[in-house]
């Protein structure tokens, strides 16, 4: 197996382990393509009322997303949808519910259980298309790099920068375009490339790179602006042959045209551009531009020069999506452009050139639910080949770089915060009060992972409560695995999903690795031995008091995590572990506040009823219990049930079901 396969086989499963379904964008996304494949039409009229990222046009909806990541999971949703038939009478699922929660045209809902074929659609959909295109990214990489890069761990470092970076990473987990759009720019632009180095020009790769630039603008908009830099390169490095990069690119683009033309009448006019403002308050907020698809002069004239100025710095340094603190790989780029330019100033020049338009452009963005300058996430393809130069003179340097790099990619695993709309202004810093105590909280989050343990599902969404908003806090940070003698031996949930990671990576690169450690069989014993010692000491715990079932998960305020009060469903369960071999008395104390109203709380110690209390105000309860030996299980039940706040109106996005709130838990127990 030859290191562009192992590449793929890590990343891809990199990936693919920690995908996840974010906000509106996707759900517009996968509507067109449930409406396209379930429906044979591409209004999403029956799928509206679940996005914001909608567009309104002749009495209907449609997607306001480009259709390109939408076309390309077809053939995944299909297969998958004949997979399933036959499997779906053996597979049960809970009950498929929709929480609505905001009034417009079309009344917005949250799906609060989507059912097992949507929720493994989503996975499917998101590994096959975002996933696996952002892996073939690592490779083209790779294969790029051997043109400039001789020592091949230097050029294993340079894919690693990319890959696990902070604005790679986490455009490879989820269903955008950024990463798509990326992918079949940078391999045509490899393509063209490889050609003019090699003096080859095939009329194969002309085509497919014309094919790959156009099919860049079905995905994504701002391609638009790529396809002339590449026409250019093409001229000048194979004149004779541009007609068939023009072919390439006019059947790459038709995809898009007949979509738009079939809904629009016209293939100038996308419907993109018709935005439903029912859903969402429009194209400026509070006079300033949210989305921007203008020319590059428009921000200085909107503005004036110093404003605009002030505003494009915040691009490169602004800790809430600065591309130098998302990237800071990108740093050294800037240096790297001058070693190539004395070798390769044609290639040069267009990565500067696309590196201007692009920032320009999106220096006056608001970048919605993202993690930095995610529209920029397409460019760092291109900003990686100058740092071929600079490891190539100064490996050392490129570490200092690379590590707060792969660290940062790291915190994108993290719930992402909304960009500010107040751009003219930096209103916060992200990375301290949010990435990176939640990051020591949670470790990097596998949504997958987290819910296939915890919840015994598949189920990539952040929150199955509020609105693709999330308590950024895990559910549970410790499991049950079995009791002894001494308590509950449980089982650390932040960093656990580092081990199959690990496992996996290993057994990808296990000759290697093998190769450059040549352990004997004593070694390798007390390596094995060291690593289970670490794997207990920093992942089992013995306990005699836990969280059970149905407790949302510790809320996150200012940087810090409350870990003693929870809110709870109607039902929620403690266990209790009781060390003596005979009966022993307890005084359970704690906390309780009431959601919204007066509700009725009833204590139940092993299915047995031992309390109830008429809750109408915020209180403290003690209550005497009496523990059997061993594993005690405490509920708590609310007769009067659990309310949303949304249904209720206090909140625009919040889906959880609450009954009460309990802290300061004491049980005398230890």
């Amino acid at each position: 197996m030859n290191y562009e396969i192992r590449l793929f086989l890590t990343f891809f499963f990199i990936f693919s382990f920690f995908v996840r379904w974010t906000t509106w964008n996707e759900e517009s996304r996968f509507a067109l393509l449930r409406a396209i494949v379930d429906e044979k039409r591409f209004e999403i009229d029956s799928f509206a009322n679940q996005t914001g990222d909608r567009s309104y046009y002749n009495e209907h909806y449609y997607s306001d997303k480009f259709p390109g990541s939408s076309f390309l999971a077809i053939p995944t949703y299909v297969l998958w949808s004949i997979i399933y038939k036959p499997l779906s009478p053996f597979l049960t699922s809970k009950p498929i519910s929709l929480v609505y929660y905001t009034d417009s045209k079309i009344p917005l809902a949250y799906s609060v259980n989507p059912g097992f074929f949507l929720n493994t659609s989503m996975v499917f959909v998101t590994l096959f298309t975002v996933s696996l295109f952002s892996a073939l990214t690592v490779v083209i990489l790779y294969k790029f790099s051997k043109y400039f890069v001789k020592k091949e761990s230097n050029r294993i470092l340079i894919v690693l920068g990319f890959a696990l970076g902070g604005l790679t990473l986490p455009y490879a987990l989820v269903f955008l375009d950024h990463a798509l759009e990326g992918f079949f720019l940078f391999t045509a632009f490899f393509l063209l490339f490889k050609m003019k180095t090699e003096k080859i020009f095939s009329t194969k790769n002309f085509f497919i790179s014309g094919l790959l630039t156009g099919f860049a603008f079905v995905c994504r908009i701002t391609s638009i602006l790529v396809i002339p830099l590449f026409l250019l390169y093409v001229l000048l490095i194979q004149k004779k042959k541009s007609h068939i990069f023009i072919l390439g690119l006019i059947i790459g683009i038709l995809p898009v045209i007949i979509y738009n033309s079939s809904i629009v009448k016209n293939s100038y006019t996308f419907i993109s551009f018709f935005q439903d403002t029912a859903a969402w308050p429009g194209i400026f907020i509070n006079k300033q531009p949210a989305f921007i698809l203008t020319t590059p002069f428009f921000p200085v004239v909107f503005w004036g020069v110093q404003d605009y100025m002030n505003l494009y710095l915040k691009i490169f340094i602004s800790p809430e999506r600065g591309l130098f603190l998302y990237y800071p790989l990108s740093v050294l780029s800037i240096f790297g452009i001058f070693y190539m330019y004395k070798k390769y100033k044609i290639e040069t020049s267009l990565i500067l050139i696309l590196f201007f338009i692009l920032t320009i452009i999106y220096s006056c963005s608001w970048f919605g639910f993202s993690f930095g300058p995610r529209n920029l996430s397409s460019l760092i393809p291109f900003l990686v080949i100058p740092l071929f130069f600079v490891i190539e003179k100064n490996k050392k340097i490129f570490y200092l770089f690379l590590i707060p790099t792969i660290f940062i990619g790291l915190l994108s695993l993290e719930f992402w915060l909304p960009a500010s709309q107040e751009i003219f202004t930096i209103s916060s810093d992200p990375f301290l009060q949010h990435y990176f105590p939640l990051f020591l909280n949670n470790g990097p989050r596998s949504i997958l992972f987290e819910n296939l343990i915890l919840n015994k599902e598949i189920d990539i969404r952040l929150t199955p409560h509020s609105c693709g908003l999330i308590s950024p806090v895990i559910q549970k940070t410790e499991i049950p695995i079995l009791s002894s003698s001494l308590g509950i031996i449980t089982l650390k949930m932040p960093f656990l999903c580092l081990i199959p990671l690990v496992i996996v990576v290993f057994l990808i690169w296990r000759k290697q690795i093998l190769q450059k450690f040549k352990f004997t069989t004593h070694k390798w014993a007390l390596f094995l031995s060291i690593l289970v010692l670490i794997f207990l000491l920093a992942f089992v715990r013995i306990r005699t008091f836990l969280y059970g079932e149905n407790w949302h998960a510790p809320e996150f305020h200012d940087g810090k995590i409350n870990e003693n009060e929870r809110w709870m469903s109607q039902d929620a369960t403690l266990i209790l572990f009781n060390k003596n071999m005979e009966k022993e008395r307890r005084n359970l104390t704690f906390g309780i506040e009431t959601f919204n109203k007066t509700r009725v709380l009833e204590l139940y110690l092993n299915n047995g009823l031992i309390g109830r209390y008429n809750i109408y105000d915020k209180r403290t309860i003690s209550q005497v219990m009496e523990l059997e030996p061993g594993r005690n299980i405490l509920k708590f039940h609310s007769v009067t049930g659990c309310d949303r706040p949304t249904e209720l109106g206090l909140v625009d996005c919040d889906l959880r079901c609450l009954s009460f709130r309990v802290e300061n838990i004491r049980t005398n127990l230890r």
